[in-house]
């Protein structure tokens, strides 16, 4: 017999619970919190509670299920999928992988269907009226039937399927439990649990308690309107209160985004407390409790308000377990990069050097990248591999033989032993596979690191039926935060049409009636309630409020502009901390006052061009490469940097032209070309890319070698005197001049110098290509002085070898178009060398003494700048900043 017992209020059911006999009725709930509050009624009356006489539903279901189907093996989802997958596999069908998880994701809807069919054929004449159905998740459905038998052969069942596989067999159900069976699972309540309450009515006593909201409201709640078609007027019950229960405060807000929320929030439950009222008489109830929390603690520990909840973290973030995984997966056919880096890294010692690892490595797509360091080889690809599919037990034995660590035994034996107790015997699967499942164990596993000592209770909305205090603030009252992931593949309408048509119920998890559950907390009882409705989530998104809000908004004649969040310490501390930190920051990147820096740094400056060129550029690109000695890393690509080409090219033309004959043959320039990737220490992503890239460095070279045979036999009177000529003196910062003995180090590394018969000589630079190179005309404005350094450090190392050679010009040579001619050549001079045609590029001396009295001054600016330790983040061209290595570090305001 089957009774529905209609309640307004928490303290109406309350008080029908209590007359019921606990020694002859079971009480299933839906969720731990309701089980733990119907305990807490118990307890007054008694000091001990039978195991079985309050149940959540899934655990009512499950201890049916166990007594009557010891032959059936209960497993996880994690194990059917892995199963399919393999299954797919072996029988080729034409699935991609994508295919794949898309069909795991409809399984679960479909194999229910199966199973409670008797024939296909009834499926099939369905299928011809609804068209559209067949034609959305047909195919799949076919696929569910063909992998129904193997799954049926080896006798297992998800766990989720348990009310399928009791409503299909219900006739041969026996029941030890109780004689009666009190419901109350409000909107939670399941189609096919529905029909197992009817069913379970015809052996049974079965009482449903149902909210006065939704029995009003039937038309939205399928499952609860199949029970009352199935309940008699006669055997509805409306539940009345014996207690006159006063109406509830109620108030309305709303924000401009769910962080104003939190803030207002932690503000009002401080201000409660502050008015005596005690934290376990406060409840905060959110949509997405998990989505919150994380921000809300910070918050509320600013405020030093206690939170009545376990600090919990799952086990796979656990250190040792981390470990474990990963050397796990070291052996296997898995093995990822993240894998070797936390294994060679995470505290051991390792002769492989991290930078080393991360340009070698950056780009990584199967275990073979791994010979690129040799170390790697060895270590993991040398090893052998499992290849045979393993039972659960072999599994275990194999993952804890690994296992190196005392601390977690306990965690890790209580995963493992689980995973067998769900595991048929029978069952085989690859290593790969295993890993899987026990990945997503330790995902769900949950480790408590500090337990709660009371305070404010945090609920889930779903979980408010039972929440019984004084005062509760409600949020997140926004669509957006309401919405459900749910993307089932068969509609509610469908669900109902084959139900109607083929007398198979099978379940459809619509998002939960939000509105339902606000309804019932603004029921009729003594609590002041807050309501509260940010107008946008934590990623920005824009919603609609919750249509109870909305209609208790207008009741209440709420504006409509949202308000400003009362002020919580959270935001007072991180003020003071701002104000603190944009002093310090200011201070450290000098942007209100230069104070001289250390003698100890000024004593390590040490200049060159690219240094120089590095602080003009931008001083704090200098500060963290120059100062700080740090290294921008150069990780491998499809193409190369432009700095490796640049020293590749370098290096082939310094070996072509240090031969005066330059009598070479392809064999030779091959050898050069290998000779210069061996010295730089270039890393390409395999053989085959540096084999492009090698065709293209050797069609370089002998052209390269053409233009340089051709110049020789149009200039003979002059010869290469020296090919990446170094040089190493000192800046004199005081007379701005170059010294042997005093001022800064510096250096300068001449890419060729040519000299004449008549002892002229000129000084070129190599560049892969024009774009870095400007006319001489603009060397000081843009500050590129490179040439005109080379020329007085050259100038000085004839002064101090005591010869009198001239200059006749500074040029650069483009080494993608083969021209020598951009630059400086001296009017009157230079004819021995090659013929510049253009009047621009030709300066008289007198002017270019000028031009070197510029740029000596130039350098004397640059590097006081260094001195005085200006190094803030002011790039030549903010557009570099985008591309820069050193962006996340940097604090220039355009960045911040």
């Amino acid at each position: 017999m089957i009774k529905a017992f209609i309640y307004d209020s928490q303290e109406e059911k309350k008080s029908a619970f209590s007359k019921y006999n606990r020694f002859e009725t079971c009480f299933v709930v839906p969720d731990l919190n309701a089980k733990q509050s119907i305990q807490k009624l118990f307890f007054k009356q008694t000091h001990v509670l039978e195991e079985e006489l309050i149940l959540r539903a899934n655990e009512f279901w499950l201890l049916l299920f166990q007594a009557n189907f010891n032959d059936i093996h209960l497993v996880n989802t994690n194990i059917i999928s892995s199963l399919i997958e393999e299954w797919v596999e072996e029988e080729q069908f034409e699935l991609s992988l994508n295919s794949i998880k898309q069909f795991l994701k409809v399984f679960e809807q479909l194999l229910p269907l199966k199973l409670m069919l008797q024939s296909d054929e009834l499926l099939s004449s369905w299928f011809q009226e609804n068209v559209s159905s067949y034609i959305k998740w047909g195919k799949w459905y076919e696929l569910t039937s063909q992998l129904y038998e193997k799954i049926y052969s080896l006798k297992i069942l998800p766990h989720n399927l348990i009310t399928t596989h009791l409503l299909l067999n219900f006739p041969d159900i026996q029941f030890d439990f109780k004689t009666q069976y009190v419901f109350d699972l409000g909107v939670e309540l399941s189609h096919q649990e529905a029909e197992l309450m009817v069913q379970l009515a015809q052996v049974a006593d079965v009482h449903v308690y149902m909210p006065d909201n939704i029995y009003n409201t039937i038309e939205s709640h399928f499952s609860n309107k199949y029970l009352i078609q199935n309940i008699g007027k006669d055997d509805l019950h409306k539940i009345t209160s014996e207690n006159k229960v006063s109406e509830s405060q109620k108030i309305y807000k709303r924000f401009s985004t769910q962080l104003s929320e939190i803030k207002d929030l932690t503000f009002q439950v401080r201000q409660w407390l502050e008015q005596g009222v005690k934290p376990e008489d406060i409840a905060i109830v959110l949509p997405n409790l998990e989505e919150y929390y994380p921000i809300l603690q910070e918050y509320f520990k600013s405020d030093g308000i206690k939170i009545n909840k376990d600090s919990l973290i799952t086990a796979n973030s656990q250190r040792e377990i981390i470990r474990w995984l990963n050397h796990l997966t070291a052996k296997t056919k898995r093995l990822q990069k993240s894998t070797v880096e936390f294994l060679e890294f995470e505290g051991q010692d390792t002769e492989l050097s991290y930078n080393e690892f991360k340009e070698k490595l950056s780009l990584f797509f199967s275990t073979d990248d791994m010979k690129r360091i040799s170390a790697l080889d060895k270590k993991y690809l040398d090893q052998k591999i499992i290849s045979q599919k393993l039972s659960c037990f072999e599994f275990i034995q194999w993952s804890f033989s690994c296992w190196r660590s005392c601390e977690q035994d306990e965690l890790v034996l209580s995963v493992l032993n689980k995973l067998y107790v769900e595991t048929p015997s029978s069952l085989s699967l690859a290593i790969e596979k295993w890993l899987l499942i026990l990945e997503s164990a330790l995902i769900k596993k949950e480790v408590v690191v500090q337990e709660s000592t009371g305070g404010v209770g945090l609920y889930n909305l779903y979980q408010s039926m039972w929440v019984d205090v004084s005062h509760m603030y409600v949020g997140g009252l926004n669509q957006k935060c309401l919405l459900s992931n749910n993307s089932q593949i068969i509609s509610q309408s469908e669900v109902i049409s084959i139900m109607n048509h083929l007398g198979v119920v099978i379940n459809h998890e619509t998002a939960s009636n939000y509105a339902f559950y606000v309804n019932y907390i603004l029921a009729k009882t003594n609590r002041q309630t807050i309501l509260s409705y940010p107008e946008t989530t934590f990623l920005g998104e824009i919603g609609a409020p919750e249509i109870t809000w909305l209609a208790g908004s207008f009741e209440a004649e709420i504006t409509a502009k949202s308000s400003a969040p009362r002020a919580a310490n959270f935001d007072i501390q991180q003020r003071r901390i701002s104000s603190a930190e944009n002093v310090r920051v200011e201070n450290d990147l000098n942007l209100s006052s230069q104070d001289s820096v250390t003698s100890d740094f000024i004593q390590q400056i040490k200049l060159s061009n690219s240094s120089m060129d590095r602080y003009n550029s931008c001083p704090f690109v200098y500060f963290m490469e120059s100062v700080l000695k740090m290294r921008s890393l150069n990780p491998l690509d499809l193409d190369e940097s432009p700095l490796a080409k640049g020293s590749m090219y370098h290096a082939i033309v310094e070996k072509i032209t240090e031969s005066s004959t330059l009598s070479f043959v392809e064999n030779d320039l091959d050898k050069i070309i290998e000779d210069s990737k061996t010295k730089l220490k270039h890393n390409y992503l395999n053989d085959t890319h540096w084999l492009i890239n090698k065709e293209k460095y050797l069609n370089f070279a002998k052209r390269f070698l053409e233009e340089e045979l051709k110049y020789n036999n149009s200039y003979p009177e002059r010869k290469v005197e020296h090919t990446e000529l170094y040089l190493k003196y000192f800046w004199d910062q005081k007379n701005k001049e170059l010294s042997t003995d005093r001022g800064y180090p510096i250096v300068s590394v001449i890419d060729r110098v040519d000299v004449s018969s008549d002892g002229k000589y000129v000084l070129t630079d190599y560049k892969t290509s024009k774009s870095s190179v400007r006319s001489h005309k603009s060397w000081v404005e843009h500050k590129s002085y490179q040439l005109v350094l080379y020329f007085l450090m050259y100038s000085f190392h004839l002064k101090n070898d005591n010869k009198d050679h001239k200059l006749a010009g500074l040029f650069y040579y483009i080494l993608r178009d083969y021209k020598r001619d951009f630059g400086l050549k001296i009017e009157g001079a230079g004819d021995s060398f090659f013929e510049v045609k253009r009047k621009s590029e030709q300066m008289a001396e007198n002017h270019f003494k000028d031009l070197v009295e510029q740029i000596s001054d130039l350098i004397y600016e640059t590097v006081d700048s260094i001195e005085r330790g200006a190094f803030q983040p002011v790039p030549k061209k903010i557009e570099t900043c985008k591309n820069c290595y050193w962006r996340k570090t940097c604090r220039a305001p355009h960045l911040i």
